[in-house]
């Protein structure tokens, strides 16, 4: 992609045989959220979740003298795509976590808020909040200041989500549903609804 003074606004340049050069009104629509939904346009990314977005390892015998687990973060799925893409990617994450643990644990939400504003936040928690069945609570309940909201899953949630509101006002935030098997335990169908219903609510994909 490419500004050129003398014909504003921006223009597209395709990789190919031969070069494509096109004005950026004249594409299509598909053609603009291809380029919208690269990576490598993204300078900074901030991961957030729990032992998924941490690159933590099980091991557990034959193949290790006892049953442990370690986190990896250069091994987890932000630091591949900093490798893939190119891009800046901080991993704030912890195993373990819910929702409610991410608000407070050192690791996790104070370090975001202390670190500077990324330009995009991927969040990825529920999975331990389905094994612990925290309630699901309600959008309806999501009144007032965040400091207000009820302590559930949604309430806590919502609380992280407008807490990097206020630390990166202009980031992008994209919300990940648990993944199987966490989106079929306990509640964890109504956990992923509700990441949906908060996703709509915020205006966030």
């Amino acid at each position: 992609i490419a500004i050129r003074a003398e014909e504003m606004p921006l223009v597209k340049i395709k990789m190919s045989q031969p070069s494509l050069l096109e004005r950026f009104e004249n594409l299509e629509q598909a053609d603009v959220l291809r380029i919208a939904s690269d990576l490598s346009m993204v300078e900074t990314m901030g991961c957030c979740g729990d032992s998924y977005t941490a690159g933590m390892i099980a091991v557990e015998p034959p193949y290790y003298p006892t049953s442990e687990t370690f986190e990896r973060q250069n091994l987890s799925w932000g630091k591949i795509l900093e490798r893939h893409y190119g891009i800046n990617v901080s991993v704030y994450a912890k195993g373990g976590m819910r929702v409610k643990d991410y608000l407070t644990d050192p690791v996790c939400l104070p370090l975001l808020l202390s670190d500077t504003a990324k330009k995009l936040y991927a969040i990825s928690l529920g999975h331990n909040d389905a094994v612990w069945s925290t309630p699901v609570g309600s959008i309806a309940s999501l009144v007032g200041s965040w400091e207000d909201y009820p302590d559930d899953f949604i309430g806590n949630y919502a609380r992280i989500i407008e807490q990097i509101q206020e630390h990166a006002p202009n980031a992008y935030i994209i919300l990940l549903r648990q993944s199987r098997p966490y989106a079929l335990v306990n509640n964890g169908p109504q956990l992923n609804q509700a990441i949906s219903d908060l996703g709509e609510h915020y205006g966030l994909p």
